[in-house]
């Protein structure tokens, strides 16, 4: 009951596109459904502000989607966000928008002992959904076949006019030494007017190479070849050169995320005979969970009751405007909806922890601001020299 994915546009002398990655589907973020339901909610918005038509009856807005990894956050993934990336990615399917997909570090198959089980992203391309990209490796050497629409395989996919659309498997620490070897395949394709190679890892000044991340020097070998490398895995927007672009993650798995950039880019390629050139636009004004952020200087307070007060104060005087600020930034035809208050504690305090009353705060806090899940991060280091050791017991371990 394979459903075959609708034969290519006609031979078109522009094309649009969408980048997304690290949409992580089913993140438990703070253990709570509403946050969870959150992941989807970013994905279904940016594909309907960004990709689909505007009004009913119109052209879509791009003619086709890359997804560069972690379109879920696991790979064991609960049968609900099966439903919502069905849901997102028949909404395409149904305006004849197709999809690329590579999968990432969540949601690739467990380093595939068994050669050949299939991953959610098999099972998605079997359904029609998507084209899962991926190359093979054999005796060393990465092997690069076309997409083929019967078993549902292969590394690229050509439009008629010519572009070229390539996927990575997930190479994790070996990206460094892999992306040498890529060159050498990719030299071995005819040439294009222009080439899309998409790979979920990135640039060491954002990650380690402990964990899918290479120096700039070893993509060059590939730029001969790839005119739009698109990137996922770093959940902050960046590029470089005007050919290596990472959107951002729609969402924030971690809170310290929430002072970067997410969202997606969004391009047209324009084919003039042999010339190619392309625009690039990054995307951010889509449903996302606000935050309201606080901190505190802990050292002017002597007693639990006189820090609690403080927190009170600063909740009133700078959450609320903090709040009003979120609504600002929130996009203007959307409904704005409740925060998460996140309340850092600094500098050093002369009493316990624990004597700080934050199960009563918290309700408080909520109310206050309006806010859907109310978290703090204990950063403070106890004042009195000696009793270190039981201070930091009772850190509060929220966000770690």
């Amino acid at each position: 009951g394979t459903h075959r994915i609708s034969q290519q546009v006609t031979i078109k002398k522009e094309l649009r596109f969408l980048h997304l990655s690290d949409i992580h589907l089913g993140c438990p973020h703070y253990r709570s459904f509403e946050r969870q339901r959150d992941f989807f909610l970013a994905f279904e918005s940016a594909v309907e502000r960004f990709a689909l038509p505007t009004h009913e009856g119109g052209e879509p807005q791009v003619d086709f989607v890359l997804i560069c990894g972690d379109m879920f956050d696991s790979r064991n993934i609960q049968p609900i966000t099966l439903a919502q990336a069905s849901s997102v990615l028949s909404s395409l399917r149904e305006e004849g928008i197709l999809v690329f997909a590579v999968e990432g570090n969540h949601d690739t198959a467990q380093q595939r002992h068994n050669v050949g089980e299939p991953s959610w992203y098999d099972y998605l391309a079997g359904e029609g959904f998507l084209i899962h990209l991926q190359d093979r490796v054999e005796e060393g050497e990465i092997i690069l076949e076309p997409w083929n629409e019967d078993d549902l395989s292969g590394a690229y996919y050509e439009f008629e006019n010519g572009v070229r659309v390539i996927g990575s498997q997930w190479y994790g620490t070996r990206v460094d030494t892999m992306l040498e070897k890529y060159a050498d395949a990719l030299a071995q394709l005819p040439p294009v007017p222009f080439s899309f190679m998409m790979l979920h890892g990135g640039l060491t000044d954002y990650v380690g190479s402990s964990s899918g991340g290479a120096e700039y020097e070893r993509f060059l070998p590939l730029r001969p070849y790839v005119d739009y490398l698109a990137l996922g895995h770093i959940h902050k927007k960046y590029d470089r050169q005007k050919w290596m672009y990472n959107p951002g993650s729609l969402e924030v798995t971690k809170i310290n995320d929430y002072f970067e950039t997410h969202g997606a880019y969004r391009g047209k390629i324009s084919l003039n005979k042999e010339e190619a050139s392309c625009e690039v636009e990054h995307l951010s004004d889509y449903r996302r969970r606000p935050v309201v952020w606080l901190s505190i200087n802990c050292d002017f307070y002597h007693t639990p009751e006189e820090l609690e007060g403080a927190i009170r104060k600063i909740v009133v005087d700078d959450g609320l405007k903090k709040l009003e600020q979120c609504k600002r930034e929130f996009p203007s035809d959307l409904e704005f909806i409740p925060p998460i208050c996140y309340l850092e504690l600094n500098g050093s305090i002369g009493f316990p922890f624990s004597e700080i009353n934050i199960g009563e705060l918290s309700p408080w806090i909520c109310e206050k601001i309006g806010a859907i899940i109310f978290r703090h991060h204990n950063r403070t280091i106890p004042r009195n020299i000696g009793g270190e050791a039981d201070f930091l017991s009772k850190d509060g371990r929220i966000d770690r």
